[in-house]
């Protein structure tokens, strides 16, 4: 499918102009925005529309995300507002039935084991899918369910990372930052790629998903995104 450039080649297709009203009418349902009039003297900042075609991992047009979606509804979930890929499922005021889309991917969970069962035979009536039991990994997260709870980290993508700056063999600190040290924009220490500083730093936020100890060093590391350094990058 040719992806338009411009208004004039979405208004073309029926699929374009069917994504582009569903996409408006998310905007007003979610109260994004209001319509004011111009202030004299201030900056108008434009917006754009970008129509891009979705694929899963082997190339092919993602038509089942649209097929689940539809499906879902009509067994009585609830989109999110907020997350267009998470539905809930309730019976009267109690939630009895939470499922997330990744691509392909489908993770469900509940209140009942026997409803957890029931809505997937459901659905693998509808859907070639495969039963992959409990989660143990997702989305770079480790996940370990027991009697006690249910656990998770990120200790493979925290190796990952460490390994791809060079650090596998570093040593370790007591604190996620040091003591005395002082970060400024103004320092003479020589600029570095800012791709690369806000690459290490976006894992570095990431990571805080599970070790939200060092939020407070990685929210000190964000205010640099626009001016690093080599010492911002070490510390980093």
């Amino acid at each position: 499918m040719v992806e338009p450039s411009y208004y004039d080649e979405v208004v073309k297709e029926s699929c374009w102009q069917e994504a582009m009203e569903a996409e408006l009418r998310m905007i007003h349902k979610n109260d994004t925005w209001e319509l004011v009039n111009r202030l004299e003297n201030r900056k108008i900042i434009s917006v754009k529309s970008v129509f891009r075609t979705k694929h899963i991992a082997n190339g092919s047009l993602n038509k089942d995300k649209a097929r689940i979606d539809a499906y879902l509804t009509r067994i009585e979930f609830k989109k999110s507002i907020s997350e267009p890929n998470f539905y809930v499922k309730k019976a009267g005021e109690e939630t009895i039935l939470i499922v997330s889309l990744y691509i392909d991917d489908l993770l469900v969970t509940g209140c009942k084991s026997e409803l957890i069962e029931n809505f997937k035979k459901q659905i693998q009536d509808v859907f070639e899918m495969t039963d992959l039991g409990l989660m143990t990994y997702f989305l770079g997260m480790e996940v370990n369910q027991s009697e006690l709870g249910v656990f998770i980290s990120q200790q493979i993508f925290a190796l990952k990372l460490l390994s791809e700056f060079s650090m596998s063999k570093c040593k370790t600190a007591s604190t996620p930052v040091a003591l005395g040290e002082k970060l400024s924009s103004t320092s003479e220490y020589d600029r570095v790629d800012e791709k690369g500083y806000k690459i290490l730093v976006g894992y570095l936020l990431y990571l805080t998903a599970t070790r939200p100890d060092i939020m407070y060093a990685v929210s000190l590391l964000l205010r640099f995104m626009h001016c690093c350094n080599v010492a911002q990058f070490k510390d980093a």
